[in-house]
Parts: C-alpha cells; sequence; structure tokens
C-alpha cells in the first residue's frame, strides 16, 4: 500500500499559506450570506526555479483532484474529504485539539457552507522541488454566486497527494451533483465515481461515500471489484486486495472473471477463488502483427481481430457479424450482455485510425446498428450501463500530448438517443 507514514510528514510543518487572493467579480446573487474562508499551511516547494523543477502531474489532475475534494464536503462526506489530512498527520487550520480532521471540516462547513457550486482552475502542473522531494500546486476555486476566490495548494510527500484548504465558503442550497446533472435524473442501476481518494457509489437512486486510497489507480470497476494496472481492490475495502499482476481485466458472467497477460502467458479465472476458466479464443501470435481479442459480460461473449495498432477489425458474437465495415476502439458491453458500443474510426467523422468522436451503438443478437452518435470531441474511454453509454471525451489538440487526460463526458440515453455533455475531467464507471 502506498501509505507514508505519518513522521515523515514533519516536513509539511515548514509550509507557506495558500491565502484567498482579492477579486473583482461582480456577485450573481445578493440572498447569500458569506463566511471567512479558512486555510492550512502545507509544504512550498518553491525554493528552486520551475525550470529546475520536475512536472509531477498535469493541470488536468490537479483540477481533478480538487473537483473531487470540493465533491465530498459538498456531500458532507467529511471523513473521505479529511482521510489523506489525517493519514499524514496534518491538521485543518481551526481544527480544535479535541477534533479528528474530518470533525473539524464538518464543524467549519455546517450546515451547507461547503456546497458551492465552484468553477476549478489550475494555475499550472504540480512541481517537485529536487532540493525538498516535495511537489505541490496551486488551484484558484471561485464561487459562482459571489465570485469570490482561493487558491488551494496541493501537496505531496513521497507520492501521496494532500489537499488541506477550505473553498470560498457560502451558505445556499446544494446544486445537483455531477451524477443528477449527467443523467437527468434517470440513473443507471450502480454508478461508481472516483474521487479524492474514494469512490463515491450511487446504487438505486442512492448515494453513498467510502474512503479507498487505490481510486486515483483505478482502471476498471465492476460489481464489487477495481481493476489497477497491477492488482485487484475491493471497492468499498482498500485492505482487500485479490493477486493479479499484469494489467487485469474485469469480465462477469455468474461471477466476476479476470484476464491478465504477463508475457506470453493467458490467465483467465475466476476473481475471488482463483479457479480457471477456458478462454473462448486461442491467443498465439497473428500474421502481420494481427491480435485477437475477447470480451464477456454476463455471460455474452464477442470475439474478434484486431491489427497491430490495436483497432478492432472483426468482432462477432455467436456467428453474428458486429462490426460489419467499421474499423473501431473500446468495444464495451452493455451490463446485460444485450448491447454492444465501440467508437468507429471508419466513419468520415474519425479524425483518424487513433482518434474518433464516433459512437455505434449495435444490438448483439442482431447485428443491426441501434445508434450512432458523433460527438465534440474523440473519445478516450466508454462505459455502458443498460441505457446509458457514458464517453470520456479528449480535447482533440491534446491528443498527441504527454498525458492522455478527458476533459468532458458525454452521457448517451440509448433509448431516445439524447446526449448530455458536461466540461469535467472526473472520470466516472458504470459497473453491474
Amino acid at each position: 500500500m502506498r501509505l507514508t507514514p505519518i513522521a515523515a510528514l514533519a516536513l509539511f510543518a515548514t509550509a507557506c499559506t495558500a491565502a484567498p487572493v482579492a477579486t473583482s467579480f461582480t456577485p450573481v446573487s445578493t440572498t447569500t450570506t458569506s463566511t471567512s474562508t479558512t486555510s492550512t499551511t502545507v509544504a512550498d516547494t518553491t525554493t528552486t526555479s520551475a525550470a529546475e523543477q520536475e512536472i509531477v502531474w498535469s493541470e488536468t489532475e490537479a483540477e481533478r483532484h480538487v473537483t473531487n475534494y470540493l465533491a465530498a464536503l459538498a456531500a458532507g462526506a467529511y471523513e473521505q474529504a479529511a482521510w489523506p489530512i489525517e493519514n499524514n498527520g496534518l491538521e485543518v487550520e481551526g481544527q480544535s485539539t479535541s477534533e479528528t480532521p474530518g470533525e473539524a471540516l464538518a464543524r467549519l462547513c455546517a450546515p451547507d457552507l461547503c456546497t458551492g457550486p465552484y468553477t476549478v482552475e489550475a494555475d499550472g502542473p504540480g512541481l517537485r522541488d529536487p532540493q525538498t522531494a516535495l511537489a505541490s500546486s496551486l488551484v484558484t476555486v471561485t464561487h459562482v454566486d459571489s465570485g469570490d476566490q482561493v487558491k488551494m495548494r496541493l501537496a505531496t510527500f513521497e507520492g501521496q497527494m494532500v489537499i488541506t484548504d477550505l473553498p470560498p465558503l457560502f451558505s445556499r442550497d446544494a446544486p445537483a451533483t455531477l451524477v443528477e446533472q449527467l443523467f437527468k435524473g434517470d440513473l443507471p442501476e450502480r454508478i461508481v465515481v472516483q474521487r479524492f481518494d474514494a469512490f463515491e457509489i450511487w446504487e438505486d437512486g442512492e448515494s453513498r461515500w467510502v474512503t479507498n486510497w487505490w481510486a486515483e489507480d483505478a482502471q476498471q470497476v465492476e460489481a464489487d471489484l477495481v481493476a489497477l494496472i497491477d492488482g485487484l481492490v475491493a471497492l468499498d475495502d482498500p485492505q482487500t486486495t485479490l493477486g493479479a499482476d499484469c494489467f487485469p481485466r474485469l469480465m462477469t458472467d455468474d461471477e466476476v472473471l479476470v484476464l491478465e497477460q504477463c508475457g506470453d502467458i493467458w490467465s483467465y479465472y475466476e476473481a475471488y477463488t482463483a479457479d480457471p476458466r477456458p478462454t473462448p479464443i486461442e491467443f498465439s501470435p497473428g500474421q502481420d502483427g494481427e491480435t485477437v481479442f475477447f470480451v464477456e459480460r454476463a455471460g455474452t461473449v464477442v470475439t474478434g481481430t484486431g491489427d497491430a495498432e490495436g483497432n478492432i477489425t472483426s468482432m462477432e458474437s455467436d456467428g453474428v457479424d458486429l462490426l460489419d465495415d467499421d474499423y473501431a476502439s473500446l468495444a464495451t458491453l452493455s451490463v446485460d450482455g444485450t448491447l454492444i458500443a465501440y467508437v468507429d474510426h471508419s466513419d468520415p467523422a474519425a479524425l483518424s485510425h487513433f482518434w474518433s468522436p464516433v459512437v455505434v451503438v449495435r444490438d448483439v443478437a442482431t447485428g443491426d446498428e441501434v445508434g450512432r452518435w458523433t460527438l465534440d470531441d474523440p473519445v478516450l474511454t466508454l462505459e455502458f450501463s443498460r441505457d446509458w453509454v457514458l464517453a470520456a471525451e479528449i480535447d482533440a489538440e491534446a491528443t498527441g500530448g504527454l498525458y492522455l487526460e478527458h476533459d468532458a463526458l458525454s452521457a448517451i440515453y440509448v433509448p431516445n438517443g439524447l446526449v448530455t455533455t458536461i466540461e469535467t475531467p472526473v472520470r466516472v464507471f458504470l459497473p453491474s
């Protein structure tokens, strides 16, 4: 586990204060009441010039972490918001000796002073000072109604990120959550939002928050398991880990199944028992770089072939052609296995064989096209519940950059074809 010893974080004691800055914004609402903000000191990494400092995280990542921290405060998930603070032996400014950081956040934000809405804009990427080994960055958080701003600092020591500042404090009714905005009240049965060292879990329209220090490393969520690059962890218990070494991929029939490739060795097994399962295809080197693949969900199996660039050139289920003449990527089954979504690279709207904004949904039983949508920007990931396809979009101008991070989510309601797009760097999963 990537837990930093509390004693090592005594280095944060020599920190600088990220204080609120003056603003010339005109308040939008005159009915809200302002409360003075607090700011906690964290380490300053400005002892060397920016040119000498290593970039540790991008501006998009900084905005994502602060957005998720603010979402925890707005939801009243103070335990989750405070977990990195407490784990690092830090305190919230204004915290009394009898309080935990979570209790202090609850008091300082009560009853509804941290609900926002806020805009979040990074002042720059996270930089690590070679002299101190500490990394930090500043993010400007603006309260939409009042225009008040605060510079919130992110800081890390040995890789663990901490946010200890509070946003501008105002009293008002809580705005709609990201989930409610995306899905317009007609929510998928299960939604998991990747938050700051936590997951926000929605089931049957109700939400709960769980602390999970693996959340930022999540690549996939299925049932109650989270796939990391090099392991599996329980969704609501970060101390429950399962052995998997090589970019495990999760699938389902009656159980959660794991497919992983370590070198030339492929393994397919039941997640909790490690009982081996037969694969529906033969994993062997193809000609001219041809690859083979399969996906399985709710017992529906789709097999296919791909090229050396990783794109899909053929795809079928029980002999039914699911690709027609398309050239695709990111094939994703719905949670009930009846539909499949993919990104089409042969459509005239595609930017290239690598990037395309075109999402297609087909019926697995017939191969018929159910819908085709051209979004604003290329798609980086796809999630699929029964009725909702969720596409993470990346800025078309950033597709060749160092960081591949989305800056918008588009929720496609398949029954009527309506699309809702929200600018956000937050990752959302639609597991079974």
